[in-house]
């Protein structure tokens, strides 16, 4: 009875568990990002035209319906949820495909725990991302391929398959690799029967897509920006640092995985040899996709684990009839788990030091100082108009681009824009020269938040010819600040941290006595 209750409830607890998650760990940049995309697209701006992306924009536009009731920093939690059900769905699939390879309810709900609790898995699988979906896509085709009756579809199980596979690489282009992985599998354990209606299912969701890319006209421009600058990356990195960890926080559960596909495919029964074999194609595509993709960052290594899992609940469950004593086993089993999810749980401690509590206080600063537009390497804002044409600007971007073309167009975006809020952030800082120097000429810190705005500062030795003239780039209501004696500003008597509405243009400074640290900040725009 006390079995029962167990394989009861511990999918919910893993689901509360899961559902908590989503609201506490910290956002990751790219999730700006991605929301932005869909955010415009819900605006009736076209990708790659209107705005630059290197993604296909698939996902984008099945989440931007989503943006219609009213953008704002909460529906980012509803879109992390919505990818921990992918991600929590995939758990399932495991856990069905493994008993179908002869893993029992133990072993396989074993698998699935170690699984939910890896970092690397649990953190990109509830973020703003495309990835999550196109994870599950490509474990409900190795499900139907290795569990035919599961099918419940009254279309061909090839065709749903292939539609997966190819629905998968629209939403994440970099899973190319493993979906070759997926579909070389198929056409292997099915010995090519079916394979036209395989291949069309499969050729079916890049048409669809590119016929729609071509009557808004993005086609062409989607293609120079997401296939032929994908094959001219000049910005790339090396996946060991990632794999070491991959083995550091999930080692137990990749050496099981890995170990479980030998036993399979070094096994008497032809028919798991074949599934062996099968697993270990779906394997070597996330592997290759790992080594061949130029930037492998963690969400490249997604669909390493799910085949692996599959496979690790068949060892554990040969490992369990190893035993002659049930409670043996059990103990086992239980050590083993514990040693699986020790180091999982400490990298996820120490990744949850921060919250996403950092980023919504900013951005309801920056919500307090302006209505409009804002600029920053993120798309922190995700809801806002923002400088320049492309959604974000990261290393990789800024190696394809020709940074005085960039320049230019930022600075001006920026006048045109009425110098909006400028959040100074790391990847602000990585920025052409030229952009540095104009936010340094125009901007100055609001506070210590990294929210640059527009004012002045004046050294002590400005006032050592008499009355200075300062440029305020735009109207606004400004804060005065000095230390020292006193201040006229146009001829008038201003106080320590006076609050004064200034219009845009030239304004005479005078000081009375010695003068430091002197300083005139935007702290509201005037519409």
């Amino acid at each position: 009875m006390k079995r029962q209750r167990i394989y009861r409830w511990w999918p919910l607890l893993l689901m509360l568990a899961w559902g908590a998650f989503v609201f506490v760990h910290p956002f990751d940049d790219d999730e700006f990002q991605h929301a932005n995309f869909a955010w415009l697209i819900s605006e009736g701006q076209r990708p790659f035209v209107d705005f630059f992306e290197h993604h296909f924009p698939a996902w984008h536009a099945v989440t931007a319906p989503l943006f219609w009731v009213g953008a704002a920093p909460w529906l980012l939690f509803v879109v992390r949820l919505l990818n921990a059900g992918c991600g929590l769905a995939v758990l399932y699939v495991i856990v069905r495909t493994a008993r179908r390879l002869g893993a029992g309810k133990a072993a396989a709900a074993m698998a699935a725990v170690l699984l939910a609790a890896v970092p690397m898995f649990l953190f990109k699988m509830s973020e703003v991302r495309p990835e999550p979906p196109a994870v599950l896509l490509l474990s409900l085709a190795t499900w139907w391929m290795l569990e035919p009756e599961a099918f419940r579809l009254r279309i061909p199980r090839e065709f749903a398959a292939g539609f997966a596979i190819g629905l998968a690489v629209l939403f994440s282009f970099k899973y190319i690799f493993p979906a070759a992985g997926v579909a070389a599998a198929w056409i292997v354990l099915n010995r090519g029967k079916g394979l036209p209606r395989f291949m069309a299912g499969g050729l079916l969701p890049p048409l669809l897509m590119f016929a729609v890319m071509a009557g808004m006209g993005i086609f062409v421009p989607a293609i120079e920006a997401v296939v032929l600058l994908a094959l001219d990356w000049r910005y790339r990195f090396s996946p060991s640092g990632y794999l070491l960890e991959a083995f550091e926080t999930a080692g137990l559960l990749l050496a099981l995985g890995i170990t479980g596909i030998t036993v399979l495919v070094g096994g008497s029964a032809e028919k798991l040899r074949r599934e062996g074999a099968a697993l270990t194609l779906i394997s070597g595509g996330a592997l290759a996709g790992i080594l061949l993709v130029p930037v492998p960052h963690r969400q490249t290594f997604l669909p390493m684990f799910p085949p692996l899992a599959v496979a690790a609940a068949v060892l554990l469950q040969r490992f369990a009839e190893a035993f002659s004593n049930r409670k043996h086993a059990v103990a086992a089993g239980v050590m083993l788990l514990a040693g699986g999810l020790l180091p999982a749980a400490d990298a996820l401690t120490r990744n949850l030091e921060h919250s996403p509590r950092e980023d919504l206080a900013l951005i309801r600063r920056v919500e307090a100082i302006a209505p409009g537009a804002v600029f920053d390497g993120r798309r922190l804002l995700f809801y806002r108009p923002h400088i320049g044409r492309h959604a974000c600007m990261h290393d990789e971007i800024l190696a394809m681009i020709d940074h005085d073309k960039y320049a230019n167009e930022v600075t001006s975006g920026l006048i045109a824009a009425s110098f909006p809020p400028v959040i100074y952030d790391y990847r602000v800082k990585n920025m052409p020269p030229a952009i540095l120097h104009f936010i340094d000429e125009h901007y100055v810190p609001l506070d210590d938040s990294g929210i640059y705005v527009p004012g002045i500062r004046l050294d002590r030795a400005a006032f050592a010819g008499g009355e200075v003239l300062v440029t305020l780039p735009v109207s606004g209501v400004y804060r005065i600040d000095w230390r020292g004696g006193g201040v006229y500003l146009n001829d008038k008597p201003v106080e320590q941290g006076e609050f004064i509405k200034l219009t845009g243009g030239e304004h005479a400074v005078r000081a009375v006595g010695f003068v430091d640290r002197f300083g005139i900040t935007l702290m509201e725009y005037l519409p």
